[in-house]
């Protein structure tokens, strides 16, 4: 008698637990996707993450996993959803918290993140990263006020402390939050990049450049690029050499630069200019415009323009565009006019399609168009080292194949 009643009860347990049941996935599983999710393997963690999710659908930490990937894939609606279903299970998940917070503020609802956010204000003084999203929800709501109150309240309290001031100086220059936010000197470390690109057509009319720039971050918050760009065509050479301050205002951010070219023929001889591009409330979430104005005075083999207009940028999400207007005027009286198009989307974490336009028309009313339509990709190597190629098509005249390749790289103190 006694064996028939235990019989059901093994029965009922297996059905609830074993095969088919709401039970947790293995930890070694979840750290796998976890991972793939870190080295942004998307491609590969999508189908697994899916087949995860339907084989545990109560586990909490795979939810997580889902509103993170939907973050990174422009889902902000259904990031929200994985969110809040892991807080209705588990409250205490921070990790759930702020990225419910980060897909209202991604989805224009500052005040709602505010409210998901303000349980874990504790966190404000010790986690760099909770301490960003707040200031990004308060620049949101309007009150820039308490987002600079709770970046120098950070700063108080780490004063003795160099590696936190250097991430109070990261998040002052991603939030804009200026003037006196900067960290310390040298902080961020030296960035180089090196690229190099050649069309591919008949004739010697195609074109070949190098690039080889090296930034650094100033303790004031600026950073200083000293840039060499090499340009062949028509069997000509031309090497130039360019200094460029980015200055972060309080309405904005101020470019100065100046190049030098000395036997240049398409390359300025010399030049200095200024381009101003103002702040932009938007850029705290989602999609923001950004306009400016641009002004530089150059000096070619055969005389001297002044060249100035205004520009728009268009950035967010997956988007990177702008778009610029150059009106020239030389000092043989001769007035050209042009307008320079680029618009990027970016397919995945890698993968990147870029369109840029551009038309100069003189004063006699001839005509000069350019295209080139190109496909990037790049890869993360973990050591801060970023390479990236691209392959596409330029249309001058004549089309011709263009291939290029470069990395970035970034070093410590």
């Amino acid at each position: 008698m006694r064996r028939n009643v235990l019989l059901p009860l093994v029965f009922a347990w297996a059905l609830a637990w074993g095969v088919g049941g709401p039970h947790p996935a293995r930890a070694e599983d979840v750290a796998g996707l976890f991972r793939l999710y870190r080295e942004e393997r998307n491609g590969e963690l999508a189908p697994r993450l899916e087949a995860a999710r339907a084989a545990h659908p109560g586990d909490v930490d795979l939810r997580l996993l889902e509103g993170l990937f939907a973050l990174r894939r422009d889902e902000p609606e259904r990031a929200r959803r994985a969110f809040a279903a892991v807080l209705d299970r588990a409250p205490d998940y921070e990790d759930a918290r702020i990225g419910l917070a980060r897909a209202h503020l991604f989805l224009g609802d500052p005040e709602a993140a505010h409210a998901v956010l303000a349980p874990i204000a504790r966190r404000l003084e010790t986690d760099p990263d909770v301490l960003e999203l707040f200031l990004r929800i308060d620049l949101a709501r309007g009150r820039r006020d308490l987002a600079e109150a709770k970046l120098w309240r950070f700063r108080e309290v780490h004063a003795g402390d160099a590696a936190m001031l250097e991430q109070a100086g990261r998040i002052a220059r991603r939030t804009g939050l200026w003037p006196g936010a900067a960290a310390s000197a040298g902080e961020d470390g030296w960035r180089a990049v090196a690229y190099a690109r050649r069309e591919w057509a008949e004739g010697d009319g195609a074109r070949a450049e190098g690039h080889l720039a090296l930034s650094r971050s100033m303790p004031d918050g600026s950073t200083i690029a000293l840039a060499t760009d090499w340009r062949r065509r028509f069997s000509r050479e031309e090497l130039g050499v360019s200094l460029v301050r980015t200055a972060p205002l309080p309405a904005g951010t101020l470019e100065t630069a100046f190049a030098f070219a000395p036997g240049g023929r398409t390359l300025p001889r010399a030049s200095a200019g200024l381009s101003f591009t103002a702040a932009s409330p938007g850029e705290e979430s989602g999609v923001f415009l950004a306009p400016g104005i641009h002004l530089s005075l150059r000096r070619y083999r055969d005389g001297t323009a002044v060249i100035g207009g205004p520009q728009l940028a268009l950035r967010g999400g997956r988007i990177d565009a702008g778009v610029r207007a150059d009106l020239a005027r030389d000092s043989g009286g001769r007035t050209d006019l042009g307008i320079w198009a680029r618009f990027g989307w970016r397919l995945d974490g890698r993968l990147r399609l870029v369109l840029a336009a551009g038309l100069l028309r003189d004063d006699e009313g001839r005509r000069e168009h350019e295209h080139d339509l190109s496909f990037g990709w790049s890869w993360e190597r973990g050591d801060g080292t970023r390479p990236f190629c691209d392959v596409g098509l330029v249309h001058r005249g004549d089309t011709a194949f263009a291939s290029g390749c470069g990395v970035a790289m970034r070093t410590g103190g």
